[in-house]
């Protein structure tokens, strides 16, 4: 099983891309520009997308790309092979394209199931002001002008997001089939997860940058959790003995699902 993030471009086109923004170079720009700009994805539609000059390798420490080339340089070079300069193979053209959850959809084999994560942007920034502006809100609404009399202060947080027993609660209340946190408090207290498998029927996945350690996945294996979020599958199924996902025959879970 595949996860990745979807999320909509300007036209509404749902767009496999895990930041809100990058740092890119867009359409006739491209030649002149001496710099990259800072654009959000919601800013653009698939067109303008598809127009993108990419630098993801342009990185300040390049030493996690360096040891991954490495380590698969082989297997880089036995899958290269560049089409004649005037013929654009139909793989190429689909690789060159923005990734589409229309296009994984037409391309990606039956068997590979998929775990998508529906982006939505959230704005989780504290302000502090030392002076605010005289202003006055005025709304033909009257809901609208009950709840910007009420309007508290100081910033108020949605405590799903940030606490493990409100999330747990509040999937429980929308008979949700589970939830998804962090690593590091379930293996900080590994007591946690049989206590939500116990007195829930709802599943456990995770994510995090523990989740590439193949001895923390264990960890949380062992305690109960149903599945793992990891950038790093291919390695721990590896060390798993279980079959690689590009196999023959192979049904590997690319999420991680124990």
């Amino acid at each position: 099983m595949i996860e990745f993030d979807v999320q909509l471009s300007r036209d509404r086109v749902p767009v496999i891309y895990h930041d809100f923004f990058f740092h890119a170079k867009l359409g006739h720009r491209v030649l002149h520009a001496t710099m990259m700009s800072k654009m959000g994805l919601h800013d653009l539609t698939l067109a303008q997308l598809n127009q993108v000059e990419w630098r993801h390798c342009s990185q300040p420490n390049p030493s996690r790309l360096r040891s991954l080339l490495r380590k698969h340089w082989l297997s880089i070079l036995a899958l290269a092979q560049p089409p004649p300069p005037s013929f654009v193979s139909p793989m190429q053209a689909l690789c060159d394209a923005f990734p589409t959850l229309r296009l994984a959809f037409d391309h990606v084999p039956l068997h590979v199931g998929f775990n998508i994560e529906i982006k939505y942007p959230a704005d989780n920034s504290t302000r502090h002001l030392t002076a605010l502006p005289s202003f006055e809100v005025l709304s033909f609404s009257l809901k609208l002008a009950q709840i910007f009399k009420v309007q508290v202060e100081h910033l108020v947080w949605d405590t799903r997001c940030i606490a493990l027993n409100h999330a747990v609660a509040f999937s429980q209340v929308e008979q949700l089939h589970g939830i998804v946190t962090n690593s590091d408090p379930l293996l900080e207290k590994p007591a946690l997860i049989p206590a939500i498998k116990n007195n829930t029927q709802l599943d456990v996945f995770t994510w995090g940058d523990h989740n590439t350690s193949h001895a923390h996945v264990q960890r949380q294996k062992k305690h109960g959790v149903d599945g793992v979020i990891s950038d790093n599958i291919g390695d721990l199924t590896l060390r798993d003995g279980k079959p690689r996902p590009r196999e023959v025959g192979s049904m590997a879970d690319d999420t991680g699902r124990l």
